[in-house]
């Protein structure tokens, strides 16, 4: 008797990441705690840039120069 494997499940679409049927199903992204599919990683991240880009540059540690307006 064979036993199925569980595959992770993207929390965000449903779509079972197994390495077995895709070619890019090997890894997935923990974000907050949920999995998350390269698509929707991308999604994810594309959206965090344009809402919030100085999270995104604390999380990669880049630095911020702030200027002032010379009067």
């Amino acid at each position: 008797m064979r036993r199925r494997v569980k595959y992770p499940v993207c929390s965000q679409c449903d779509h079972e990441l197994n390495p077995v049927l895709e070619d890019d199903c090997e890894k997935y992204y923990l974000v907050g705690g949920e999995i998350y599919c390269k698509f929707c990683f991308q999604d994810w991240l594309h959206d965090l840039v344009d809402d919030e880009p100085d999270v995104l540059a604390d999380a990669l540690n880049i630095v911020k120069v702030y200027t002032e307006e010379r009067i």
